[in-house]
């Protein structure tokens, strides 16, 4: 048996950041900037730039 969850955060009903989310703030952390955290994850730049903006 294996229990599983997933937590996000929700304002007003507007979700704002789920799994994929924070794996990228906890990236952006550990490398120190954007585009380091985008070659990390696999991920372009522009994406994670606009994902941050949304937040």
């Amino acid at each position: 048996m294996s229990v599983r969850f997933r937590v996000w955060v929700e304002v007003g009903g507007v979700h704002l950041i789920g799994p994929g989310g924070y794996d990228i703030l906890k990236a952006i952390d550990e490398t120190g900037s954007i585009s380091g955290a985008a070659r990390r994850l696999g991920m372009s730049y522009r994406f994670v730039w606009n994902y941050i903006d949304k937040m």
